[in-house]
């Protein structure tokens, strides 16, 4: 917001903004220039020295400057938050202190006097993201968090996911007070995506999301982020990459690939039952998991069942699935438009 931009309608506000940082830097160099003539910076490390306090200040300035012509306050508070987030749960060494009482702070207790606090403007008629999406918050670190959507009305209805996709973690009605919602994720997120009815699009100014707690490094299953998730019954699969298909029911994981997913049931639970059924072509299926290395020879269509050991540290489980063949479903059927190459198709038991 403070680097000269140009706009179809409007030529002024280039000319001036980059007017206001050519004279900024000028000043600073002419400044270095006549302490230098005069023999105040007579070394050279006292040139270099000054020379960079200067361009500092001029760029401040200019900053400033722009920022107060066009309304910007220049401060991105949800974003640092985020970044704080992410280095404190990546763990090793951390010196944080409060400003405001000068005093340290356990990096353990960081995430819990985080506030991220979002607003929107609402739309003046109907309309909107065609997906809903209200609120995109990129790159969110494994832990428990609470969302609360800020609503004028109470009405309409707040979806909460990881992917632009149609899949969501809540779906919960919108009440006056707000009430938070709250949702725990064992591996790191390509982004938590906030979306809503028509209703709640019109009314649904803002969003807060409070970290109860971070996962911390000894306790992750992996370093990937989950691309997408989707709610099974009583569990939620996270996947980790492109090549698995979530389905509302179930999921297919791609043939000659191999798969990483986590599974995550809500009560704590020792294990994980997955009910596989192979491509109706002869297949090799290899699973691999904490305490779990299987290989299963799979006549077509063929289906068997496995239990995936929970890790305790976690509550969840990482599987990595691998099948060495599959097919294309619009090869087997002709009024099929799927050309997927898929392996085996994977559903999640309940207990």
């Amino acid at each position: 917001a403070a680097l000269p931009a140009w706009s179809r309608t409007h030529d002024v506000p280039l000319f001036r903004d980059t007017a206001i940082w050519i004279a900024a830097v000028t000043v600073g160099g002419v400044l270095v220039w006549v302490a230098e003539k005069r023999g105040v910076l007579r070394q050279r490390a006292a040139l270099v020295t000054a020379a960079c306090a200067a361009l500092a200040f001029a760029v401040m300035a200019a900053a400033s400057t722009v920022w107060r012509l066009h309304g910007a306050s220049g401060v991105s508070t949800v974003p640092a938050q985020l970044d704080l987030l992410r280095r404190i749960a990546r763990g090793g060494d951390h010196v944080v202190v409060d400003i405001s009482t000068r005093r340290l702070v356990a990096s353990s207790n960081v995430p819990g006097r985080l506030r991220l606090e979002l607003s929107r403007a609402l739309p003046t008629g109907r309309g909107g993201a065609r997906d809903g999406t209200m609120f995109t918050v990129p790159a969110v670190p494994a832990g428990a968090y609470r969302i609360t959507a800020t609503s004028n009305s109470g009405k309409g209805w707040v979806i909460i996911g990881i992917g632009a996709d149609q899949f969501a973690l809540r779906t919960d009605a919108l009440s006056s007070p707000a009430q938070p919602q709250e949702v725990a994720f064992p591996v790191d997120v390509r982004g938590i995506i906030v979306r809503g009815d028509e209703d709640a699009r019109q009314t649904v100014s803002g969003l807060l999301i409070e970290p109860l707690a971070l996962v911390p490094p000894s306790a992750r299953l992996t370093n990937q982020f989950a691309r997408r998730a989707v709610r099974y019954g009583d569990s939620t699969a996270y996947f980790l990459d492109d090549r698995s298909f979530p389905e509302p029911e179930a999921f297919w994981v791609g043939g000659s690939r191999t798969s990483a997913i986590v599974i995550q049931p809500d009560a704590p639970s020792s294990f994980v039952s997955l009910g596989l059924r192979n491509a109706p072509v002869q297949n090799r299926v290899v699973l691999r998991s904490e305490g779990l290395s299987q290989e299963l020879k799979l006549a077509p269509g063929e289906e068997r069942q496995i239990e995936v050991p929970v890790a305790a540290r976690a509550g969840a489980a990482l599987i990595r699935v691998n099948a060495v063949s599959g097919f294309r479903p619009s090869e087997v059927d002709m009024n099929s438009r799927d050309h997927r190459f898929l392996g085996v198709w994977v559903k999640i038991l309940q207990p």
